[in-house]
């Protein structure tokens, strides 16, 4: 008697969860329904083809490819790459003076910098390292502009603690040692190429290293900044490993590397010049 009371009340908890206000089985905006239930195809469901449901591929519906749904390639859409989008970079006026940058050193602030890849990073050198990046900023000098034909050429160096003035113990690196970086004001990429920098205990090493921004109208900043590359993660692989997908750095590999990606990051102009060219 007991489990049939049980039975009787879960067939009636699952009734009446499938009644609308009225009592009655909703025929339309449900997940599966064949006629009025959750497989259906009527209009508003999300298994319908018709306009404004989860898989249809018309406008204003999350799988289309139209519009300004979640899921387009146009405009102001959360996918696509243009526009007033979630996902895109928007691109600032060029800078009144393209080619006010040129010898000119930039100093990174890295607290503006978010690292994506690898997770945990800031995390791992403060509390295993106990370092803080923020102490330690990297230096970009454009050495040459040329806006005519697209091209810009790019040193990058790091500074000493807590200042924006070079550590001159740091070998300067060509980003475009062996090819021109690309430059459409404001916007710009350099790289790829490898960077190494010692801090305190910690050998920072990128590989394949490609630094991109724009630079400000009045060209007293570098915004909108990205970096790609490998890091060279091998003192602490034992660990970091079977977390993370590593790999053998290129160029060199005898160490273990992972994937280094980072956005947001702003350089502000310094009042040092160029940099000091290290060997």
């Amino acid at each position: 008697m007991t489990h049939l009371r049980l039975s009787t009340l879960l067939a009636a908890l699952l009734l009446l969860g499938g009644c609308n206000n009225s009592g009655r089985l909703n025929d339309d905006d449900d997940d599966d329904s064949g006629i009025d239930g959750d497989d259906t195809t009527a209009a508003d469901d999300d298994d319908t083809t018709a306009a404004d449901d989860d898989d249809t591929t018309v406008a204003d519906d999350d799988d289309t490819t139209v519009g300004d749904d979640d899921d387009s390639t146009g405009s102001d859409d959360d996918d696509d790459a243009t526009g007033d989008d979630d996902d895109t970079t928007p691109i600032g006026p060029p800078p009144d003076d393209p080619t006010g940058m040129q010898n000119e050193t930039y100093c990174l602030d890295w607290s503006t910098v978010n690292i994506t890849q690898p997770p945990g990073l800031v995390t791992l050198l403060s509390t295993v390292a106990g370092i803080n990046l923020a102490d330690y900023p990297l230096l970009m000098e454009p050495t040459t502009v040329d806006v005519a034909n697209g091209q810009i050429f790019m040193m990058v160096s790091a500074a000493q603690q807590f200042t924006c003035n070079q550590d001159l113990t740091v070998s300067t690196v060509d980003l475009t040692a062996t090819q021109p970086g690309t430059y459409a004001p404001p916007e710009f990429i350099v790289g790829p190429d490898d960077f190494s920098t010692a801090i305190q205990s910690f050998q920072l090493n990128l590989f394949d290293l490609e630094i991109s921004g724009q630079f400000s109208q009045d060209n007293l900043q570098v915004t909108q900044g990205v970096f790609n590359g490998n890091i060279d993660i091998t003192a602490y692989s034992s660990t970091a490993c079977f977390l993370l997908n590593c790999f053998p750095c290129p160029g060199n590999p005898s160490l273990e590397c992972v994937s280094f990606q980072a956005d947001q990051a702003v350089w502000d102009k310094t009042a040092n010049g160029p940099l000091t060219f290290v060997p």
